[in-house]
């Protein structure tokens, strides 16, 4: 928001800010305790570091080498590797679903999921640039991940027009939907094009229409990362 006001600290030497979206002083006043505590709060959460969700095919086969060598069982090294063994005494399954992930991938039961294409994408970025995605990157991302109720893996136009169809019965809107399906489609292409997993194409997104008017995209009235975000990973 043009001339509004702004909530700021430092981090280290840098200074960070967050807007308070109004150019009203005492509705700033009244915004500034809780916008400083959202803006240490996202500082916070940067400076967390990423638990690791998945692994790429070169670090599975080398830990698998690893395995064989120690004469350990799948869900025990991947015990090792996470530090997480608790299992449920039912099923047997571990509790922490990356290391129950790492488990399968090392008994070479494999399932192509979403966490994996992320971490192909972000490998293929840091290859181009030089740099990590950002952690804005993936908290939307994640958020994204939280609404999909279906893995990449033998994925069909029909699977996507029906969760299409159900964000929008849930109120989600067509600026929001068309921009959440670009990004999982950006994933996906990444995943074809640098050669991870070409079984994927073609790529089911392509098939299926959710664009939207240059009008109703330009009367969004706040910030969802647009297609041109996610252009670096297609």
């Amino acid at each position: 928001m043009k001339g509004s006001y702004h909530v700021g600290c430092y981090d280290g030497p840098n200074r960070r800010s967050l807007s308070l979206r109004t150019d009203n002083y005492e509705l700033a006043c009244q915004r500034y305790a809780g916008g400083l505590k959202k803006l240490l709060q996202r500082i916070r959460d940067q400076q967390k570091p990423q638990q690791k969700l998945s692994w790429l095919p070169e670090e599975v086969d080398q830990m698998k080498q690893e395995m064989v060598a120690a004469e350990m069982y799948p869900q025990e090294f991947a015990a090792r590797v996470t530090g997480k063994g608790d299992q449920d005494l039912e099923t047997g399954e571990l509790l922490d679903k990356p290391t129950e992930r790492l488990a399968e991938q090392l008994a070479g039961i494999e399932q192509v999921t979403w966490e994996d294409l992320r971490i192909n994408a972000e490998k293929i970025r840091k290859r181009k640039t030089g740099k990590p995605y950002t952690p804005g990157w993936h908290r939307n991302l994640t958020t994204l991940l939280k609404t999909v109720d279906f893995q990449p893996q033998g994925l069909t136009p029909e699977r996507i027009s029906k969760w299409l169809d159900k964000e929008e019965a849930r109120g989600i809107d067509s600026v929001t939907l068309k921009n959440r399906a670009s990004a999982l489609q950006g994933l996906i292409e990444r995943a074809i094009t640098s050669g991870y997993k070409r079984e994927l194409a073609p790529n089911p997104f392509k098939q299926v229409d959710f664009g939207i008017s240059k009008v109703k995209e330009e009367q969004r009235n706040y910030y969802w990362p647009t297609p041109d975000d996610y252009k670096t990973i297609y």
